[in-house]
Formats: C-alpha cells, structure tokens, sequence
C-alpha cells in the first residue's frame, strides 16, 4: 500500500464538489490530438485506474492558469469515502489538513493552514496567530486538502 500520494486536481466548470473533481480527474481522456510515434495511430484513451487506496491522500487543487486564480468555493466534507468501490471498498478517510491560498495570482498571496491536532481540535495556522476554531471560511478556497484513512 502507498503511505501518501498526491493529485493534482483540475477544478471542474460544471460543479465544485471534491467529487466531480476526482470523477473529472479519472474519467477517460481523448488523446486523439497526438500520434503514437511507433504506428502513428491517432485513436487512443488516456485512463487512470486506482489499483490501491494510500493511507494519506494530498489533493492539490489547480486554481492557478496563466497566472490567474480561480477563486470559486468548492465543497467537501470532513469524511470522505471514495465512490470506486470496487477498489478496496469501505474505505474512509478523515480531513486533517487545509491549506489555502489568499491572494489574487500565483505571484502574491499569503498561506493559511488549518490543521486537526490529535487531540481532535482543529487549530487554523495564520503567521504567529494560532487560533482554535472549526473550519473556517478559507476552507472553502482550499489549494491543498489532506486526507488520512481512518
């Protein structure tokens, strides 16, 4: 099993769910705008498979392109259960970790970070404030979302 993997995750334009994220990022993509160098046959399908669940999922949001930042909300839960149940199903993991981004370009900002300690208080991270609080409005911008298996 994999200890820790990270996507990179393109924000979809139909919803912003963690869902249709993972679904957008695993769906089957048309590569037919390339050439296979061996055949130089044009009919082929990009697919990604999970074979097996890691034991901390990282989800790199991409709100950055071309500099901009999308800046929509997206919506996730605290638990999370993968919807390929066919691939070690049962599994659930439990958000530990956000880390957003604020500002309006990749070039300037400033980083928040929330975290759940052990003593499961979720403690939001800003410069040399440290505060106690539930998940907050910056969790909605979210740029880096973690997940450990429960």
């Amino acid at each position: 099993m994999q200890r820790m993997v990270i996507w990179p995750l393109p924000m979809t334009r139909r919803g912003y769910t963690l869902d249709d994220c993972l679904t957008n990022y695993l769906a089957d993509a048309d590569m037919s705008d390339r050439e296979c160098f061996r055949c130089g046959n044009r009919e082929a399908v990009m697919k990604r498979t999970v074979v097996s669940w890691p034991r901390v999922f990282v989800i790199c949001l991409q709100r950055f392109s071309n500099g901009a930042k999308d800046e929509a909300p997206i919506c996730f839960s605290e638990i999370w259960q993968p919807r390929e149940k066919d691939v070690e199903p049962d599994r659930e993991y439990i958000l530990q970790a956000v880390v957003t981004h604020l500002g309006q370009t990749i070039e300037c900002g400033h980083y928040v970070c929330q975290c759940r300690g052990s003593d499961g208080v979720i403690r939001s991270f800003n410069d040399d404030r440290v505060t106690s609080k539930l998940w907050d409005e910056y969790a909605a911008e979210a740029y880096l979302l973690f997940f450990v298996e429960q």
